[in-house]
């Protein structure tokens, strides 16, 4: 019965019951199987109540862990700029871009005609293009004549926004889905929570349960 009182005391701290009717409508209505018989119910037992409730609560437990990672991501793409930026000043090979396009004509004007994505310094993608870029003149050549990126006819600036939108709205997909199974997940918490009172109790309490 330890098993069961622990259940009690969760179930009593937690938020308001739904209706025993309601919940009854909405356990059917996901699949699942009620018995009951002169308001008593018969099936699911507790020890099945408990089975459920423990593992929508692990997973909802895995939801809660998995949206802080995804939104921790979508927070850095977001303010990316600001943290970018921050980065970038303390890089010696930002530095070292500098001084090239401080003193050298020719390295100012490919750098301006290529369009580097800077502030994508400690991407690493870009970073090796940046770093041969800056230390290998032949390179820089031929990148300035193909004046293309990573993909066909953008800058490799240009691709560095589109590759940072995408990663963006490929994460928010992801969370809106987390969100939608977490909040699913919430409501059969709630179903579960009040059959296994109804369940413990073994009364209804309800009209127009008895006899279901």
């Amino acid at each position: 019965m330890a098993i069961i009182d622990k259940f009690s005391e969760f179930i009593n701290a937690s938020r308001p019951r739904l209706s025993l009717e309601e919940a009854c409508r909405l356990y059917e209505k996901s699949g699942g199987i009620l018995k009951l018989k002169d308001g008593r119910l018969l099936f699911p037992d507790q020890e099945r109540l408990i089975t459920q409730l423990s593992e929508a609560t692990l997973r909802k437990d895995s939801l809660t862990s998995q949206l802080r990672f995804w939104q921790r991501q979508h927070r850095a793409l977001v303010s990316g700029n600001l943290l970018d930026e921050m980065a970038k000043v303390t890089d010696p090979l930002f530095w070292e871009h500098l001084v090239k396009f401080s003193i050298e004509r020719d390295y100012r004007t490919s750098f301006e005609k290529v369009d580097l994505p800077m502030k994508y310094m400690n991407d690493d993608r870009y970073r090796s293009i940046i770093r041969a870029f800056i230390r290998d003149e032949d390179y820089r050549k031929r990148l300035v004549k193909a004046k293309t990126g990573l993909l066909k006819g953008a800058t490799i600036k240009e691709s560095a926004e589109k590759n940072r939108d995408f990663k963006r709205r490929i994460i928010e997909d992801k969370l809106e889905r987390l969100r939608k199974e977490k909040e699913e997940l919430s409501d059969r918490i709630r179903v579960l929570e009040t059959l296994l009172e109804w369940s413990s109790g073994n009364h209804v309490g309800e009209e127009g349960l008895v006899g279901k």
